[in-house]
């Protein structure tokens, strides 16, 4: 799919430019999606921006690489990788990792 390209699961929207959906066998069920160009991922207050992402829909897990930056209300987070578990709602950043904190929220 190209274009303005929105995919919502309960909570979570991710939206990119291109993203490319692949099926499971005899095209049971999405298997993968790998979104490009710029992807945004969206869930609840929490907001995350790469390159690129890659979700595989059985585990649960997205892995956003390139420039990712994670923003948590005022507070930022930057890295070349996170990968998120969905199922935990966890996420690991590694590579350089920079954090911005402000306590007061921004006030």
């Amino acid at each position: 799919f190209t274009g303005n390209v929105r995919i919502a699961q309960g909570e979570m929207l991710l939206t990119a430019p291109r993203v490319l959906v692949i099926y499971g066998q005899d095209n049971r069920g999405i298997q993968r999606l790998e979104a490009t160009g710029g992807v945004t991922l969206v869930s609840g207050p929490d907001a995350a921006e790469a390159e690129r992402a890659d979700y595989t829909v059985d585990t649960g897990v997205i892995v956003m690489t390139g420039n990712v930056l994670l923003t948590q209300g005022p507070n930022a987070v930057t890295s070349n990788k996170m990968t998120v578990n969905l199922a935990t709602g966890t996420a690991q950043m590694v590579g350089r990792v920079r954090t911005v904190l402000n306590p007061d929220g921004g006030n």
